[in-house]
């Protein structure tokens, strides 16, 4: 059956006068957001790119050199630590040739490697799953002769994947930092392997404080400003004052699809928007032209989905965002009905900007009492929750971060795969089932929007999520999470629409979210009476077991209770919890119990509020909840605040 699109163009004065505006102020609407990453991170327009040593830019004295700040020895804030004394000497890591000893030193703990043959080596991580972000900190101290090596593996180590350590043989402590993106090629890779040789010397000794990954440092990518592009080839349409359209004028009718070839030029952009008028979803494509920094011109496309609706707007970034790549052209549009029904389509405005960079690491927003991070890199789900209050100096991120599929993030289920494509996890037949973070197999949801509010306390993330089980499988849908932080907790809020026609998915339980915590806080406490918000007795389960086959894992909240909230804790009384409303299950549990307080060990507990419901096609699900931390009490009265201001 044929389908057709009624498609109803007005594009009038005010499009082309939207078009030679954005021409005019060189795109540059992004570069007045104020939050950062770090308190030095320069503005999107910036250089990123640190000036070259020269003669006229070092010290001229050695006065003046003595006045350079000394170096930073301490471990980085949002780190995932690899390695330190207390992990090795409680661990049983592969090794080989080492001679390992703890040693302490001014009340600092550190290990000892020395070389009982030329190749003695120690594997930090093996048969792990750790998303490590951008960069690699040790700090060690080594002497003159020392010289050392790092492999990382995806799969295994190979020669391939090693990397020298730039030693300081000066027989001092010091701090080196690698970067994974330039040294090794990662890009949001998981790492499987981390495999440290301390020094390749027979009896040389290295001694070794700590290793961590680094999730970001805040700062945009180098080389890929514009500035640093060269300018458009003279012979590009630049239509600042008029459009073109292909050969129709009001109504225009076509068997699947309208294309539309809008010669359009700008400064150099990342984002696009385009605002309309639509009565069906659709499905679009958008063809645009790049230049590389050899004046290679690339021609390339992006596709989306439009929601149906009035004066609405869709934005999106390019494919290549993260990598620092820019366009300069716009050449067309296509539009075509989801549903392959009629549909009037107007458009109301096309425009361009160009948006400040962000790493594709962590982003972090951060109060006098919360630091929240913002994984970029996979999905814009949350990957660090620290309370700077807790009075621990050795509890920092207050969730387990061991993989992807534990990030606080959007997941939801659909159809079966025997309907759908088959797939399998761990071992099992597994359904649709779009997850913000990426796939089993390490492939990242694309981001296709980060907004960052004007007073830095509230992000917005849009992402494309993944489908689990597959491999590489982007799905046909859009999650959307606004993270607002506060001095009270984290508030984020949900959005999520699917495009998925043609499939009935039925009910099922959906986690509304999954919410794992470091194994160190292992009791569990959740409210379940019948007189809500009144301070009744709550229920404490300080031994839970794994979850997976268990009915007892699954606590049924009572008619009438609006008090769902649900806490992990350690035996004091102090932890992370969250709040949210009109759920039906708490269903939670522990894995691996061991006490440990590193965010990337494999031990953790769990909990999710579930409610039943079905996902359907084109019908945005939205909800809201707040994390806390602190005591029991000082939890159940944030939250309980939190349900009063919903009123």
């Amino acid at each position: 059956m044929k389908k057709y699109v009624r498609i109803l163009l007005l594009v009038c004065l005010s499009l082309v006068c939207v078009l030679a505006l954005a021409a005019c102020d060189g795109g540059n609407a992004g570069d007045t957001e104020s939050g950062t990453a770090s308190d030095t991170e320069p503005a999107s327009d910036a250089p990123t790119e640190a000036p070259a040593t020269s003669p006229a830019t070092e010290p001229e004295t050695e006065t003046e050199a003595e006045t350079l700040p000394p170096e930073d020895l301490s471990l980085p804030d949002g780190y995932i630590r690899l390695l330190d004394a207390d992990h090795q000497k409680a661990s049983k890591r592969e090794s080989k040739g080492l001679t390992m000893a703890m040693k302490e030193e001014n009340g600092v703990s550190y290990m000892s490697y020395k070389n009982s043959k030329d190749d003695g080596y120690v594997y930090v991580i093996k048969d792990g799953m750790i998303c490590p972000g951008r960069y690699l900190k040790i700090k060690y101290r080594a002497p003159e002769e020392a010289h050392g090596q790092i492999f990382l593996g995806v799969t295994d180590v190979k020669a391939t994947t090693c990397q020298d350590i730039p030693y300081i043989c000066d027989g001092e402590w010091h701090v080196t930092t690698l970067d994974l993106w330039e040294n090794w090629g990662f890009s949001g890779d998981t790492i499987a392997y981390v495999r440290l040789d301390p020094a390749d010397v027979k009896n040389v000794c290295v001694d070794v404080e700590w290793m961590a990954f680094y999730e970001d440092d805040g700062a945009p990518y180098v080389n890929h400003d514009t500035d640093n592009l060269p300018a458009p080839p003279p012979d590009c349409p630049n239509i600042s004052s008029y459009t073109k359209l292909d050969g129709c004028e009001g109504y225009y009718l076509r068997e699947s699809d309208l294309s539309m070839k809008i010669y359009y030029r700008n400064a150099f952009f990342n984002r696009y928007t385009i605002t309309y008028n639509a009565t069906e979803p659709l499905f679009g494509h958008i063809a645009y032209r790049t230049i590389g920094a050899d004046g290679t011109i690339t021609p390339k496309e992006d596709e989306f989905y439009l929601e149906a609706g009035e004066d609405m707007t869709f934005s999106s970034l390019l494919p290549g965002y993260f990598d620092g790549e820019y366009a300069f052209g716009i050449d067309g549009l296509t539009f075509e009905s989801v549903k392959g029904t009629d549909a009037e389509f107007e458009l109301l405005g096309l425009s361009s900007d160009r948006q400040r960079i962000y790493a594709s690491g962590t982003y972090f927003l951060e109060n006098d009492r919360y630091r929240l991070g913002i994984l970029l890199q996979w999905g814009g789900g949350i990957s660090y929750i620290e309370d700077k209050q807790d009075g621990d100096e050795d509890l920092r991120n207050l969730i387990n971060r061991a993989d992807t599929g534990r990030l606080v993030q959007q997941s939801y289920y659909g159809v079966s795969t025997e309907k759908y494509h088959k797939a399998t996890y761990n071992g099992s037949v597994w359904s649709y089932n779009p997850v913000q973070g990426g796939d089993q197999t390490g492939k990242a949801s694309r981001i296709v929007d980060i907004r960052l509010s004007e007073d830095g306390n509230s992000m917005y993330i849009k992402c494309r999520p993944m489908d689990w089980a597959q491999h590489n499988m982007p799905t046909k849908s859009y999650m959307e999470n606004t993270y607002t932080i506060t001095d009270e907790g984290i508030i984020v809020d949900n959005r999520f629409v699917d495009f998925f026609y043609g499939m009935k998915h039925g009910n099922h339980h959906q986690e509304l979210p999954a919410f794992y915590t470091i194994s160190y806080l292992g009791v569990f406490h959740y409210y379940n009476g019948t007189e809500p918000w009144t301070g009744g007795d709550y229920e404490t389960l300080p031994n839970e077991e794994f979850w997976a086959g268990r009915n007892s894992a699954y606590h049924n909240i009572k008619k009438g209770n609006t008090e769902t909230w649900a806490m992990w804790t350690d035996t004091k009384g102090y932890g992370i919890g969250l709040y949210v409303p009109d759920i039906e299950i708490m269903l939670a549990g522990r894995f691996s119990y061991n006490g440990s307080k590193d965010p990337a060990n494999g031990g953790t507990n769990y909990v999710a509020p579930l409610k039943t419901m079905e996902i359907k096609c084109f019908e945005p699900w939205e909800y809201t909840y707040i994390i806390a931390a602190g005591t029991v009490d000082e939890m159940r009265e944030t939250f309980q605040n939190y349900y009063e201001s919903l009123d």
